[in-house]
């Protein structure tokens, strides 16, 4: 699989923050660090407790960390697990390298360097 020309340019798809991220520090600080050493964190917690918005800050005070970028994949919607890796594809834009099924490693490796990717699902 080989990136689209889109993303050469673009680094992340975040969305824009309507309001400004104030007095959680304390959280931001340890999850920085968590997402630039670990290649995955998961966030739990009660609704309403940012396991969104956080991440999303988090990731947005790190895009020049990672030189080609951070995505957000919205996996809510998404009723059948093995639909993962394709929503993953379609998000990074990577083109089918040959005809198969998208869980079955139909797209190639998108770059040697790291990428983070933010999947997104909620109850």
């Amino acid at each position: 699989m080989t990136r689209g020309e889109a993303q050469t340019t673009a680094k992340h798809n975040l969305p824009s923050q309507l309001t400004s991220f104030v007095g959680r520090e304390q959280e931001i600080a340890p999850l920085k660090e968590l997402v630039t050493i670990n290649r995955l964190v998961t966030l739990t917690g009660a609704g309403g407790a940012d396991k969104t918005r956080l991440p999303i800050e988090v990731a947005g005070r790190l895009l020049d960390s990672f030189a080609d970028g951070i995505w957000l994949v919205e996996l809510a919607a998404l009723s059948d697990p093995q639909l993962v890796p394709q929503a993953v594809a379609e998000v990074l834009e990577l083109k089918p390298v040959h005809r198969s099924a998208p869980n079955k490693g139909s797209h190639a490796n998108p770059a040697s360097a790291p990428i983070r990717v933010r999947a997104e699902s909620c109850c």
